[in-house]
């Protein structure tokens, strides 16, 4: 397993694959997001140059990057429907703005190391594709590093986007 905590720029992807399918992630306003998953890719494919042919462009009259829909959305970075995290301490609602601290890496999962130090939480996403079975599957783990306790109201397990060509979703 290797472990990157720098050069954590919008421009960094990481790749997780198996014999029948491929993931590609970046960083959206500081957090990663899933901007491919589908048949395997080649390996000489740069993840960097997928990440860059999913985004959306700007359309005129409208904000200049579109909403940051992470795999675990806030509030507090402008998202707009229900966030993906949703905690309290002392009867108080936080708005968290979680940002990438690091991410461990290996051929077939991705586990994003993320915290806001005003907030008082850390957390760590995992992501991968199961070699065996080619499923994707998410795990979260949320941390509370202050010494007062930290109510958990709402923990999304992951938010996935779906391409635009999807009628259904089971």
């Amino acid at each position: 397993m290797m472990t990157a905590s720098a050069d954590l720029g919008t421009d960094s992807a990481w790749r997780i694959d198996s014999a029948k399918s491929s993931g590609i992630l970046t960083l959206q306003r500081g957090m990663p997001r899933l901007c491919y998953w589908g048949n395997p890719l080649e390996r000489g494919i740069s993840p960097e140059a997928i990440a860059r042919l999913t985004r959306r462009p700007a359309v005129p009259g409208a904000l200049d990057e579109p909403e940051a829909l992470t795999l675990v959305p806030e509030a507090g970075t402008g998202y707009g429907a229900h966030p993906g995290l949703v905690v309290s301490r002392d009867g108080e609602t936080l708005t968290t703005q979680l940002q990438v601290t690091g991410v461990d890496i290996d051929e077939h999962r991705l586990a994003f190391d993320s915290e806001d130090l005003l907030a008082g939480v850390r957390m760590r996403m995992t992501i991968g594709i199961d070699p065996d079975s080619h499923t994707l599957y998410t795990e979260n783990t949320l941390i509370n590093l202050a010494s007062e306790p930290l109510a958990l109201h709402w923990l999304t397990s992951m938010t996935l986007p779906l391409p635009d060509n999807h009628t259904d979703c089971l």
